[in-house]
């Protein structure tokens, strides 16, 4: 079944599935950018661009601060660098830079097409919880239908489709409520501190993707918290799978 986010996710307990084995999750929970795209440059420099446009200092410090901010705050920042441009308008040029970035080709982090072809093949539903608003996903959504026979995310949940950002847990918990599982039965994986917390708030066994991420001492110490270096460990989780990956390479006809 495909849901989307804009959808009000039943919360029915009897209709919710459960799995208490770590190693078969109820669902796979994808962070998108700097976790299965490598989309951070691509935010860095479309936040860095408007603010020097209007004639304003950002730095390579700056870009590395502002890695898996939610898009609130990222305009929040840009207003306090001294940009005079309505919420609306920054948000949009945010994503028309990141659109442009990747339209011509989607910057898959190694291992990530083939972990979630790999949950798929173990019957795990995967779902694309991002801060990203929607406008900034369709890129990616149509790269994976094209490799999978047509198949999009299980569930998606975008920053403009919550109340709450990371890391707040709702994004989480709806994508579990979306996929009628309970999040403490779910594999999340992220890559930034915002996104480990949201996941890990929401009560799922998370994997953090980027070992090098300077987390705080309770979170980095966290009994659900796992780092890894590459995508590969995670798809380890799901066990064995029949052979033959369910993808190929996108269409040229894109």
């Amino acid at each position: 079944m495909k849901v989307d986010s804009t959808t009000d996710p039943t919360t029915d307990l009897s209709t919710v599935q459960s799995s208490t084995v770590l190693s078969r999750p109820a669902a796979l929970l994808c962070d998108m950018d700097g976790t299965l795209v490598d989309t951070e440059p691509a935010w860095s420099r479309a936040v860095g661009d408007v603010v020097r446009a209007h004639g304003l200092s950002w730095t390579v410090k700056d870009d590395l601060d502002i890695v898996g901010w939610p898009i609130p705050r990222l305009v929040q920042t840009v207003q306090e660098r001294g940009v005079d441009l309505p919420a609306e308008e920054i948000v949009s040029r945010l994503h028309e830079t990141l659109a442009a970035v990747i339209a011509d080709h989607v910057p898959w982090r190694d291992g990530a097409v083939e972990l979630i072809a790999t949950a798929r093949r173990a019957g795990v539903p995967v779902a694309l919880v991002t801060a990203t608003y929607a406008a900034g996903t369709t890129a990616l959504r149509r790269d994976l239908a094209q490799r999978m026979a047509e198949r999009d995310f299980d569930a998606v949940v975008t920053g403009d489709t919550v109340r709450q950002q990371k890391p707040h847990p709702e994004s989480y918990q709806r994508a579990a409520g979306l996929l009628k599982v309970r999040p403490e039965d779910c594999i999340a994986i992220e890559d930034s501190a915002t996104g480990i917390g949201a996941a890990i708030a929401a009560g799922a066994h998370t994997f953090g993707v980027q070992p090098n991420t300077q987390l705080p001492t309770g979170l980095a110490n966290h009994p659900r918290l796992r780092r890894v270096t590459a995508l590969s460990e995670v798809a380890a989780q799901f066990g064995a799978a029949p052979p033959g990956p369910p993808w190929a390479p996108p269409r040229p006809d894109r």
